[in-house]
């Protein structure tokens, strides 16, 4: 009967709270209301009118309605059933640091607003998952469920229907990391943190920066951006190996014609034409050009060294693909490939020339157990150099793009259509510096920007969808995807 009684009086002191959070100019779409110290995380965002519901524990609970850009204000319940709260905007917010990912940075600098829940409340929250747990935990963000069928993931929107990812659903970062499928898969005590980034308006908008190394996400504001992220060779256009870094995944050309650049010459691509083909712990790696220079020969699998092994570039790797597709590559357990005939260096200028000249190139060979001094090696064309790019304008500025300028491979017209070997330096100190150089003084020209919007990327997204493209993938892809895949 005491139970009872303690179970009633629990149910009694409950009820629910309704009201409408307004500024001076009107109602508040998607503020938070939240119950202060909850030990369970508890609340629930304003509609399109600025209304609001919740089920508050007790008569002494304080409730706290926050939104982006406004002074947070707490409220007493009490015995009252409708609370009606005004914002003020905080004047403030600007000279304010905000803990961003891992880091922190001056609002100043930011062009969004943030919001954060951590893991320690969602590891105490009474819910299976993590998407679960979020309802009613941050401004701005809603979690639904679309129908009644078990084992269905909810819906995450952030206040709006737009999304980076080309649909609606929001970007997930944990940890440095994209996360695909939702959330409700994650073990919430796995979670350290959740950021949901957001403009100044609550939608989802502004320049992401990716800190890879310390899962540092964030949003910048600049007068000027350069764009200088190099090639695209870690595409592997039709499954060539590459030489280029891993970052190298055509992420600038993509940012910039999503922006509005134009491009040019993008389907002209380099390849070097002697790149290691076996072992495949080294396939793609350079074998440097001095290799043919200082008497090297190239030569098929019968034995027959078929061209002139100081032709340039684009000669040299023609003509070994075509050796090869007639049925003259050495077959490989990674594809075919041609006979490069190092050992005739020290034949030509006698014993330990080649490890005078060569002696990093001899020690990388050595480690796979290959000698090349006594035998020769297996080469092929690798993907080496992005010739095209974004459209520039001799002040490295884009052609359509105001204060967007592109230096080093991603920026196109430099070459031409085809480079010549040995300029890539030449391109990255000249340009590099020219891009830097009227990017700094653009900046002191021109005031900063105001509020950001992602128009572009819907605008962009439209055009696909209209064009009956369907998303394969996500882009940027900041590094490949090498899982169960042959090509390196």
């Amino acid at each position: 009967m005491f139970l009872l009684l303690v179970g009633t009086l629990n149910v009694y002191s409950q009820h629910v709270v309704t009201g409408k959070v307004i500024d001076e100019q009107g109602p508040l779409i998607g503020a938070s209301v939240t119950v202060k110290d909850a030990a369970v995380p508890t609340g629930t965002v304003t509609d399109a009118e600025g209304k609001y519901s919740i089920k508050v524990p007790n008569s002494k609970t304080i409730l706290v309605y926050s939104y982006i850009g406004y002074v947070d204000k707490a409220e007493a319940v009490g015995k009252r059933t409708v609370v009606n709260v005004t914002l003020e905007e905080d004047s403030k917010m600007l000279d304010d640091v905000v803990v961003i990912g891992y880091g922190t940075q001056a609002k100043s600098h930011l062009t969004g607003s943030i919001s954060k829940l951590e893991g320690e409340k969602l590891i105490n929250a009474p819910v299976s998952d993590v998407t679960t747990a979020l309802q009613g935990a941050m401004t701005g963000l809603t979690v639904s469920n679309e129908t009644s069928e078990v084992g269905v993931t909810p819906s995450i929107r952030v206040r709006g229907t737009g999304s980076i990812s080309a649909d609606s659903e929001p970007l997930v970062i944990i940890d440095g990391f994209p996360v695909s499928g939702g959330l409700s898969s994650i073990n919430a005590a796995d979670v350290k943190s959740i950021e949901i980034l957001k403009d100044d308006n609550g939608n989802a908008a502004g320049a992401i920066l990716l800190n890879m190394e310390t899962g540092e996400v964030s949003i910048a504001k600049a007068k000027t951006v350069v764009i200088c992220t190099g090639g695209a060779g870690r595409l592997h256009y039709q499954d060539f190996p590459t030489s280029n870094h891993y970052g190298a995944t055509a992420d600038g050309l993509v940012l910039a014609y999503r922006a509005g650049a134009v491009l040019r010459d993008a389907d002209s691509i380099q390849y070097h034409p002697t790149g290691v083909a076996y072992p495949a712990q080294m396939r793609g790696a350079l074998v440097t050009e001095k290799v043919r220079s200082i008497g090297a020969m190239l030569v098929n699998v019968n034995g027959d060294a078929f061209m002139n092994p100081l032709e340039c570039r684009d000669v040299t790797a023609s003509s070994i693909i075509r050796e090869c597709r007639r049925g003259n590559g050495v077959k490989t357990p990674l594809g075919d490939a041609i006979w490069l005939d190092s050992p005739m260096i020290d034949m030509i200028h006698g014993d330990g020339y080649l490890e005078k000249k060569l002696p990093g190139m001899l020690r990388m060979y050595q480690k796979m157990g290959i000698d090349m001094r006594k035998e020769p090696i297996l080469i092929y064309p690798t993907l080496h150099y992005q010739n095209g790019g974004v459209d520039v304008n001799s002040d490295s500025m884009t052609t359509t793009v105001n204060n967007l300028y592109v230096a080093g491979e991603a920026a196109g017209g430099v070459h031409g259509r085809n480079r010549l070997m040995g300029n890539s330096l030449l391109d990255v100190i000249v340009f590099g510096r020219n891009a830097g150089q009227y990017a700094a003084a653009r900046a002191k020209e021109i005031s900063m920007p105001g509020k950001l919007n992602f128009n572009h990327v819907k605008v962009f997204d439209k055009e696909i969808k209209d064009a009956g493209v369907v998303y394969k993938e996500l882009s940027p892809k900041l590094l490949p995807n090498y899982n169960n895949i042959k090509t390196l």
